[in-house]
């Protein structure tokens, strides 16, 4: 509970600072191509996923990801369960790999 409250503290601050705007304007100054910004967001997620749990990951990234997945013509859905994937699937590879069955 702790890591989750941390992680929204840390969520407000990153949109009241105006990280998440910077970030993207990054990422579409890299390419105009929508494959390979998407690709993009996907291996980051990735690599994200592969050290951090997913309820805090999803609090401090989907607020940085989803207006550039909105500005591609991602519908919001489809963005929430591509990011849920991708960090689902980070979390189970090493080098933390935290899969129990």
């Amino acid at each position: 509970m702790l890591i989750i409250g941390a992680s929204s503290v840390l969520s407000f601050v990153m949109s009241f600072t105006g990280l998440p705007q910077a970030i993207s304007s990054v990422l579409l100054g890299v390419t105009n191509n929508k494959i390979l910004l998407l690709l993009i967001i996907n291996l980051i997620l990735l690599i994200v996923g592969t050290f951090m749990d997913m309820a805090p990951a999803l609090l401090i990234f989907t607020p940085i990801f989803m207006p550039i997945a909105t500005s591609l013509g991602m519908d919001p859905v489809q963005f929430g369960v591509m990011m849920v994937m991708n960090l689902a699937i980070g979390t189970i590879t090493p080098p933390v790999g935290n899969y129990t069955p």
